[in-house]
C-alpha cells in the first residue's frame, strides 16, 4: 500500500504562507505585499477580522494597506499567525540605508516585533519576541545591536515595555564588564545620548536596590527548575551541580546565567 502523503493540518496550515493560491486578501505595506488567507489571518487577530467584518473600505476591495508600519515587522508578525514562529534574519526585506540597518540587527528586531504584537492584540507573539529576546542576550555572539536596543526602550513610555527593559538590565548585571570596558564604548554611547543616559541609570539603581551587598547569583538554566543560589568558584573547578535539581553544568555555561544582585543575610 502506497504511504500517505497528505500532510497534517498544522504543517499544511504552515505551509500556505507565502503560497499565493487559494488567498483572498492583499495586505500592503510600503512598497512590499502579502497575499494571505483570510480564514487564517482573520480567525488569529482581531485587528483583520474587524477589517473585514467591519467593512472597512479598503477590505472590501480585498486589500489592507498598512502604511505606518514596517514591512520588516509586518512580515514577521503574517509568518507567525500562519506558524507561531518568526525568523529574525528572513524578514529583513527593507533597509533603506545603513543606519536604518542598525535599526533591524537581531536585538531591535525582537523589540520591533514585540512593539507590533502589542500594536495588533498578539500576546502570545509579544511573550515569543521577548523569549528570543532573552535568549540572544544569554548568547553573546548573537546580541547584536544592543546600544540600539537600549535606545528603542528607553525612549519609549509605558508599562508594556517593562519586561524588555528587565531583560537588558540583567543582561548588564551579569555583564558588568560592559559597563566600565576599556574603550568606553558604552559611556560614549550614553553621553551622546543623554536622555537615555538618564532614563537607563533610573532604572539600573532601581535594579541593583539600595541595601544589601551586591552577590553573583546563579538561576538554574533548567527550565522547570529555576533555583537561583550563590556560590563560590574555586580556580580548579570546572562544572557545578544545580543547589536545587542537581543538574550539572560546565563553569561557562554557569556564567551565562550569573546576575548581580543586592542579597540580605538574616
Amino acid at each position: 500500500m502506497a504511504a500517505n502523503s497528505t500532510p497534517g493540518i498544522t504543517d499544511a496550515v504552515k505551509s500556505l504562507f507565502g503560497d499565493d493560491r487559494y488567498t483572498d486578501l492583499t495586505i500592503l505595506c510600503s512598497e512590499h505585499k502579502w497575499r494571505v488567507h483570510k480564514a487564517i489571518v482573520c480567525t488569529r487577530c482581531e485587528f483583520f477580522a474587524k477589517a473585514v467584518d467591519d467593512g472597512f473600505q479598503e477590505a472590501g476591495a480585498g486589500v489592507i494597506d498598512l502604511p505606518n508600519d514596517h514591512p520588516n515587522a509586518i512580515a514577521a508578525m503574517l509568518r507567525f499567525l500562519y506558524t507561531d514562529e518568526y525568523d529574525d534574519a528572513a524578514h529583513l526585506l527593507s533597509v533603506a540605508s545603513e543606519k536604518e540597518e542598525h535599526e533591524w540587527t537581531i536585538l531591535p528586531m525582537h523589540i520591533r516585533v514585540y512593539q507590533m504584537a502589542h500594536k495588533y492584540e498578539l500576546p502570545k507573539l509579544a511573550d515569543l519576541a521577548q523569549e528570543e529576546l532573552e535568549v540572544c542576550l544569554k548568547h553573546e555572539d548573537e546580541a547584536q545591536g544592543l546600544y540600539k536596543a537600549i535606545k528603542i526602550l528607553w525612549e519609549q513610555n509605558g508599562e508594556a515595555w517593562q519586561p524588555l527593559r528587565a531583560c537588558v538590565m540583567e543582561h548588564f548585571l551579569r555583564r558588568t564588564d560592559l559597563l566600565v570596558d576599556k574603550d568606553r564604548s558604552f559611556q560614549h554611547y550614553l553621553e551622546s545620548h543623554p536622555s537615555v543616559a538618564a532614563s537607563f541609570s533610573r532604572s539600573l539603581v532601581v535594579m541593583l536596590g539600595t541595601s544589601g551587598p551586591l552577590q553573583k547569583v546563579y538561576k538554574c538554566p533548567k527550565d522547570d527548575c529555576g533555583v537561583k543560589f550563590i556560590v563560590k568558584w574555586r580556580d580548579q573547578d570546572t562544572e557545578m551541580g544545580c543547589a536545587g535539581c542537581g543538574q550539572r553544568y560546565s563553569k561557562a555555561t554557569w556564567k551565562r546565567f550569573e546576575t548581580l544582585m543586592r542579597v540580605e543575610f538574616v
